[in-house]
């Protein structure tokens, strides 16, 4: 019995040394990615002023890293505890994103951009990859352009995934599922972080490529490309890609904004040539449908409305859309003079988002697609004969998958939990931001499904309660609410315990 408890003892300390290590990689990590913008410095040396504002939180971080990666804590209490909260990989997760938050903000605040709630909420909005601002990009120094926009980059790619390439051991793969990542690409979980890694940076090439050759400069490319890829939206322009007024920028960043919204293993079968498995994905083609109808339907209505020629407003009406579902939130022009159907069409993509596994927030084309199946398949039951029997199934990574009872549970329980989440969110922005509830409903979906678009209620003078809602929001939209409650519930479970 002893040697049991022995053996017991050992594996739970080796788990707290190894969980540990891993919380001060992570900080180190996020260290280092606040010291990068330094590295436009040679090409904008009159900006040397600002290198203070992330050199020394950046030094500042790394040894906190360091200093916890090497101490060793002693290990007391009841083991089950503890390893039960780890496992589930939602309180690292939590941690490591909650840590970047206020890090990102370090600089802004530092470097006198922003106040300490506005410099909190434009990190929360880049790392989620929303885009929602409260800078004034017009008067802001490149560094901080760049700042904001690598946030974003990184945050698209997750952290999980950039620190999985040096993370041994069991915990890395629960990290990996914690932060919404649902497929493997390789057989190991570090081939597979190294694959993703490997796309995303060959994908910032070819965009940064690509709006040179449009005529965009470079700058600007560089940073509209992270942006682009991510899902995010932050631009360095006050009228985003609008500001540039050329067809080819706006080609080229729809073909980015799809291949972010996209999940990382049909990208990888982009690169490869296989056409023919993509396009028999369920959640593509039913991506698929959704632009071409939208498009559409969108387009026709501002041709109508607002007249011009019909292939530029198909044109517009394909960025909105796709920049939407995408939840990239970029723009060509202001929505505020879009008819009313047009931008419902809008709200309706903002809800939906962009693909399982993919940098886009939203409930998931996926889920969507599910959702629609289940209720067609409701609807027969209910006319066929009473001995009708289905074995309904969807085609996800070349393999059909049944959709049984805990499918069903899943995507209704995911799907139920937030429209509760979106409808107590547009309460609570009416009575903080003081506005309609149509407005209210429009700037919280696109805070939950971290797309960018706002309104005009979210800016520097926004009331305090209203930016940290939105930020809360942001956060759920990011880390996929349900995986945000398990955390917060896992941690309160653990420390009512311990008590």
């Amino acid at each position: 019995m002893k040697r049991k408890y022995s053996e017991a003892t050992d594996a739970y300390a080796s788990s707290v040394a190894s969980d540990h290590g891993n919380y001060g990689k992570m900080i180190i990590l996020i260290g280092g990615l606040i010291a990068c913008p330094l590295l436009v410095l040679p090409f904008y040396p009159e900006e040397i002023r600002y290198a203070p504002a992330f050199l020394i939180p950046a030094a500042v971080i790394v040894m906190i890293g360091l200093a916890i990666w090497a101490i060793r804590v002693p290990v007391s209490g009841e083991p089950v505890e503890w390893q039960s909260l780890m496992q589930k990989g939602s309180g690292p997760v939590l941690f490591t994103w909650c840590v970047a938050f206020v890090c990102g903000a370090v600089p802004f605040l530092a470097g006198g951009q922003l106040g300490p709630v506005q410099a909190l909420f434009e990190s929360v909005s880049g790392w989620t990859t929303t885009g929602l601002t409260v800078s004034d990009v017009a008067n802001m120094p490149h560094i901080f352009l760049f700042h904001r926009s690598f946030m974003q980059y990184c945050g698209g790619l997750g952290f999980v995934v950039m620190i999985t390439m040096v993370i041994r051991g069991r915990q890395s793969m629960s990290l990996y599922n914690a932060e919404g990542h649902p497929d493997k690409l390789q057989p190991s979980l570090r081939g597979t972080a190294r694959v993703i890694a490997s796309i995303y940076i060959g994908w910032l090439a070819v965009g940064t490529v690509l709006y040179l050759l449009a005529g965009m400069p470079l700058f600007a490319a560089v940073c509209h490309t992270m942006s682009a890829l991510s899902t995010a939206g932050f631009s360095t322009e006050a009228g985003s890609i609008g500001a540039f007024g050329t067809v080819p920028i706006e080609i080229v960043t729809i073909l980015l904004m799809l291949v972010g919204a996209s999940n990382f293993a049909i990208v990888l079968k982009l690169v490869k040539g296989r056409f023919r498995h993509v396009f028999c994905e369920s959640e593509v083609r039913f991506m698929t449908g959704i632009v071409i109808l939208f498009s559409l339907l969108a387009g026709l209505e501002l041709w109508r409305i607002l007249g011009g020629s019909l292939p530029g407003r198909l044109l517009d009406a394909l960025f909105g859309v796709v920049t939407t579902f995408s939840t990239t939130g970029y723009s060509t022009m202001d929505y505020a003079h879009w008819p009313a159907v047009s931008l419902g069409l809008l709200a309706v993509l903002m809800i939906i988002g962009g693909c399982t596994g993919s940098t886009a927030g939203g409930i998931k084309m996926s889920r969507a697609y599910l959702l629609a199946r289940i209720t067609m398949l409701n609807m027969k039951r209910r006319v066929e004969p009473a001995r009708w029997v289905a074995s309904p199934y969807y085609i996800r990574q070349q393999r059909t998958a049944p959709i049984d009872e805990r499918c069903k549970e899943d995507v209704l329980g995911f799907v139920t939990v937030y429209l509760l989440v979106l409808g107590a969110g547009t309460l609570l922005m009416a009575l903080f931001a003081g506005c309609s509830l149509p407005d209210a409903a429009f700037e919280f979906t696109s805070a939950l499904g971290t797309v960018g678009i706002s309104n005009g209620l979210t800016a520097p003078d926004a009331p305090v309660p209203q930016l940290l809602l939105e930020m809360f929001a942001m956060v759920l939209g990011r880390l996929e609410i349900l995986m945000v409650f398990v955390g917060i519930i896992s941690a309160g479970k653990h420390l009512t315990r311990r008590k």
